[in-house]
């Protein structure tokens, strides 16, 4: 009869110890789910950074550009000025 005991002892014992795995591996798997979690947010905010970083170099590209022209525009004010300048200088009464 003590060898039954002894066994069944064991049993209980083995049964402790896989109850025991078994939530170690459902808090493994929790964990898991928590990073996945995280992961799929930061994948979501990145995504969000990129297409704003695009918004802006957009943005930057089409003010660099009205610059260039308003410098093109000067420019050409400038020499119209100039001749502006000449003409009138020419009915100058001395």
């Amino acid at each position: 009869m003590s060898t039954f005991n002894d066994i069944k002892m064991s049993m209980n014992i083995v049964e402790e110890k896989l109850n025991t795995l078994n939530d170690a591996i459902k808090n493994i798997d929790q964990g898991k789910n928590e990073i996945i979690e995280s992961m799929e947010g930061i994948s979501a905010i990145s995504e969000k950074t990129a297409a704003s970083t695009q918004e802006i170099t957009a943005s930057v590209q089409q003010q660099s550009s009205s610059v260039e022209e308003m410098n093109t525009v000067a420019k050409q004010l400038n020499k119209m000025s100039e001749k502006l300048q000449q003409i009138t200088d020419s009915f100058k009464v001395s």
